[in-house]
């Protein structure tokens, strides 16, 4: 019989998210917060959404270049997004560099 888990037990992180350290590890600590948290007040909005003439509340804050490819944590860098906006560029990202760890073979 499976084990049911019940609503508080952790699940474990997702597949991509294995090995990748924790957030402040990966550099996204409490300056990284602010920053976000002041995106999040400029513009909080989905500026994808937005641009296509639709209203929705943003709840990422994206690099435009992530930080893997030279991207720097500042708000000129920065856009807010929802999480179907978020996801489809991620996505992408990732195909562009090939992969989910962006290497290339």
């Amino acid at each position: 019989m499976t084990k049911r888990l019940k609503w508080y037990e952790p699940r474990g992180k997702p597949r991509a998210d294995r090995g990748r350290g924790t957030t402040t590890e990966r550099g996204y600590g409490t300056q990284w917060q602010k920053l976000r948290q002041l995106q999040l007040n400029r513009e909080p909005l989905c500026e994808e959404c937005k641009a296509a003439g639709r209203t929705k509340e943003g709840e990422h804050v994206d690099h435009i270049v992530p930080l893997s490819e030279g991207g720097q944590h500042e708000l000129l860098n920065l856009q807010t997004l929802c999480a179907a906006c978020h996801g489809r560029k991620t996505a992408a990202d990732r195909r562009r560099r090939g992969g989910i760890g962006g290497a290339k073979s």
